[in-house]
């Protein structure tokens, strides 16, 4: 994808608003909304294989509601929903609320 409203996602309390931020942000920008979750920066370290496979399980339930979110809300924009196994960027940009926009 390439210009884009990147949205990244851990599935804490802040994740919503950050969905409905960002289908907002692509209605009104014409553009499409790229869901981005990063298993590996959960705050717990991670041993065994299972755990691996939950944390990925986890990644993919936060995604798929997400994603139907944003569906839910603006039905006309493409959501594309991606988890990766690299470490979360900090912020580039905050929402309204949080302080200054993009």
């Amino acid at each position: 994808m390439g210009d884009a409203v990147l949205v990244g996602l851990d599935g804490t309390g802040n994740s919503e608003p950050a969905v409905r931020w960002g289908a907002e942000e692509a209605a009104v920008r014409n553009l499409p909304l790229h869901l981005l979750h990063a298993w590996t920066s959960q705050p717990r370290p991670v041993s065994s294989v299972a755990e691996v496979a939950e944390l990925r399980r986890y990644g993919t339930e936060v995604l798929r509601r997400a994603e139907a979110a944003a569906k839910e809300l603006h039905p006309e924009i493409p959501v594309k929903a991606e988890q990766v196994d690299e470490e979360a960027a900090g912020p580039r940009c905050w929402m309204p609320a949080h302080g200054p926009g993009c």
